[in-house]
């Protein structure tokens, strides 16, 4: 029995008869094999005359358009799968993809339907050039202001589809095509097959949990499976920047288990591809597209565009990086939060109460310490900075080189998500850090608000390598639980058992810490699931983990 499709809104029925129930259309196409051949004509109009590509979907040919005399570009859905209902509804909802992203950058659609005898059919423009992929390599790399141009033109497209309610989702260089002219390069961006569509009744395709893209330039996100927005091909865009700049990928093609659980971004500095190639400033906008973490990415494709324009217009790659010398005087005491440290919880069983918090409170406050540069004076909760010597800053002398380029935007969004701290100290440490530069002499705040933020990342970096308690913190809250449920343990507890062990950890512990929102209770999950993982596992998996047992446990047993 043949099913039809509302070519206007995607509808399906087994029966058709000559008006789509939910969107009133009078198109439909019926789901059918058919054959292609070189040489037919579609619908009276589109002439074949060869095969420019074949994919797993769909076959392109270049035709002649006898209406308009234009050359074409035709994509048929190969007939093997002209029955799949699915299939056929994701085919047309491409079509009206391209209809909605009429964008000079986007490919133009000129029909699409089904031919005489059932073949489904997009008909659109004539793309001439190569694909970003070819340009690759046959140059190896492009210099700074093309590559800039080509991203800048893409970020332009995306960010009309994503006006527009459609998430490209499988952005690479295979699916950029590119042509010289007398301005540079003309870009146009293929393939919204996969795209996903917000829009007032669009039709989602693709289930919660299901996957399409292709891994290499796919976020952390869409690897598991779950809905995605703009942000993805932020992502993607950022990937396809640094592959463009230095000619090779940003990481090697993973396994979408691996990009799963990728915890940071996955570029590299440009330097550390070529020395030539250093540019810290770009490094950085690099870095926040492609976090793994989608709330740390650029929330939008126009703010990217702007970000990556102002920092390839400031300086060319090959320049030295220059720093600002601001003398400073012996500072006073500056009072800095100490990190919100793992406390007891309010009122758990006798059995449960464990010395390891305290110890583990006296260590991170020591290691703050010495990994900052800073010395603890009696009182806890003032810090006094080392004298800097007289004619440096010290956010220039102390700290690597990596975080000083960064700039102060930069160190503030990333002192925001220390994870050494609930997210609601993170924000009182950040306001309070504003505060308190407020009381040097102008000249002096720059150079001490980024030595009190540099000071704070840095003793996070330390803290975390050095406090096996602390390692939950490197990982998120669902990882966690699948570790704990996956893992080899000492003790033979069976699934369920294992679930109480977590049940127990949320009403002993995560229930009776102050929280002042989801993400703070978050903060308590990842401390106390990475204590009981350590705790519990056997020792080759430890080992797997690459870290150690903490000094003390909390020695939960299933109920």
């Amino acid at each position: 029995m043949s099913t039809s499709i509302c070519k206007r809104c995607g509808a399906e029925t087994p029966e058709w008869k000559g008006t789509c129930a939910k969107c009133g259309g009078t198109e439909a196409v019926k789901v059918a094999p058919a054959e292609d051949f070189t040489g037919r004509t579609v619908k009276g109009r589109f002439q074949l005359t060869r095969k420019i590509g074949q994919g797993g979907m769909g076959t392109v040919y270049e035709a002649e358009d006898l209406k308009l005399g234009m050359r074409a570009a035709v994509k048929f859905l190969n007939p093997e799968l002209s029955r799949n209902v699915e299939l056929a509804r994701r085919f047309l909802s491409e079509a009206r993809t391209y209809a909605r992203v009429s964008h000079p950058g986007a490919v133009t659609l000129h029909d699409f339907g089904q031919d005489d005898d059932g073949t489904l059919y997009i008909a659109m423009e004539f793309v001439e050039g190569e694909t970003l992929r070819d340009l690759l390599t046959r140059r190896k790399r492009l210099p700074l202001a093309e590559a800039a141009d080509v991203v800048l033109q893409v970020a332009n497209v995306l960010g009309d589809a994503h006006e527009k309610g459609v998430v490209h989702r499988d952005l690479k260089p295979e699916n950029v095509m590119v042509r010289g002219g007398l301005h540079g390069f003309h870009v146009k961006l293929l393939d919204f097959g996969v795209a996903r569509r917000t829009y007032e009744g669009a039709t989602q395709l693709t289930q919660v949990g299901s996957v399409a893209g292709t891994p290499r330039y796919m976020p952390p996100e869409q690897a598991r499976g779950e809905e995605v927005d703009a942000r993805a091909d932020i992502y993607a865009l950022g990937l396809v920047a640094f592959e463009l700049i230095t000619g090779v990928a940003a990481n090697e093609v993973p396994d979408l288990r691996g990009i799963q659980t990728q915890k940071a971004s996955p570029v590299r500095a440009l330097g550390a591809v070529d020395p030539a190639l250093h540019h810290p400033k770009l490094d950085a906008v690099l870095d926040r597209a492609t976090q793994a973490q989608r709330e740390r990415r650029y929330g939008t494709m126009a703010e990217l565009a702007a970000a990556f324009s102002a920092a390839a217009r400031v300086k060319e790659p090959n320049e030295a990086p220059t720093e600002k010398v601001v003398p400073v005087p012996r500072p006073a005491p500056i009072p800095l939060a100490t990190p919100y440290y793992p406390a007891p919880p309010a009122a758990p069983p006798p059995a449960q109460r464990r010395p390891w918090l305290l110890f583990a409170a006296l260590g991170l406050i020591a290691l703050l310490g010495s990994g900052a540069g800073y010395l603890f004076s009696r009182r806890p909760d003032l810090v006094v900075v080392q004298q800097p010597p007289p004619s440096a800053c010290p956010a220039l002398t102390l700290y690597s080189a990596e975080l000083r380029e960064l700039g102060t935007t930069e160190l503030e969004r990333r002192v925001l998500g220390l994870r050494i701290y609930r997210p609601s100290d993170a924000r009182k440490h950040l306001q309070q850090l504003k505060a308190t530069v407020e009381s040097y002499a102008p000249e002096q705040r720059d150079c001490m608000y980024r030595s009190m933020l540099l000071g704070s990342i840095t003793s996070e970096q330390t803290v975390l390598k050095t406090t096996p308690a602390l390692w939950g913190h490197t990982r998120e809250v669902g990882r966690l639980k699948s570790l704990f449920l996956e893992l080899p343990l000492k003790h033979a507890w069976s699934p369920e058992q294992r679930a109480q062990i977590l049940r127990r950890i949320e009403t002993l512990f995560i229930a009776n810490l102050e929280a002042k929102d989801e993400a703070d209770r978050d903060f308590w999950r990842r401390q106390y699931y990475g204590i009981e993982l350590l705790c519990e596992v056997t020792d080759d998996a430890l080992t797997e983990l690459h870290t150690e047992r903490p000094d003390s446990c909390l020695n939960l047993m299933p109920e």
